[in-house]
């Protein structure tokens, strides 16, 4: 999210105002709550909403507990060099029957 400079500003303080809203403790807890999405904030976890829906759905937190010990995605900065050969590997493991000292 972002605030352009080029507006007013009042408009400034309205988006801000409503980024922090949006962004807040109340809202972030309210959302998963009602959409059964993911929280995407530590905090929207120990707020009162949050705990008393996961009392009564204690599998609400698992994909949150699992996002917390998560590795971030991968990414391949020599153009997919190391994700083809990656992927050649596993073929040759899985397809091809190749040990895994012979790979």
């Amino acid at each position: 999210m972002a605030i352009p400079v080029i507006t007013s500003p009042q408009q400034q303080e309205a988006a801000f105002q409503w980024i922090k809203f949006f962004t807040g403790t109340d809202t972030t807890s309210d959302w998963p709550v009602k959409t059964g999405c993911i929280a995407v904030r530590k905090s929207a976890t120990e707020s009162k909403t949050y705990k008393e829906f996961a009392a009564s759905h204690p599998l609400a937190l698992v994909p949150f507990q699992q996002a917390m010990i998560a590795s971030p995605q991968f990414i391949d900065t020599t153009g997919g060099k190391i994700i083809d050969a990656l992927h050649k590997v596993a073929d040759q493991l899985g397809i091809e029957n190749i040990t895994r000292a012979t790979a």
